[in-house]
């Protein structure tokens, strides 16, 4: 797995990283690293991910922050 920053101060492309099926505890732990590092990570390409894959690779990274279901538009 491989970073490619997108910016000086943040942001990383993330390449050679499988989005259906990667995850071990050293991927997760570089993935972890570059997050707190830069804040932002990009996947390319990969195909679509079921919606309990986004959320399980979300969860690498925390919980999920409130969400706002009242219906004003936001």
């Amino acid at each position: 797995m491989q970073f490619r920053p997108l910016h000086p101060d943040y942001g990383v492309e993330v390449i050679g990283f499988d989005t259906q099926r990667g995850g071990s505890a050293a991927e997760i732990a570089e993935l972890q690293a570059a997050y707190q590092d830069r804040t932002m990570l990009l996947f390319r390409g990969g195909g679509r991910l079921m919606p309990e894959r986004h959320v399980e690779i979300a969860s690498w990274f925390g919980p999920p922050g409130p969400i706002d279901n009242s219906g004003g538009g936001d």
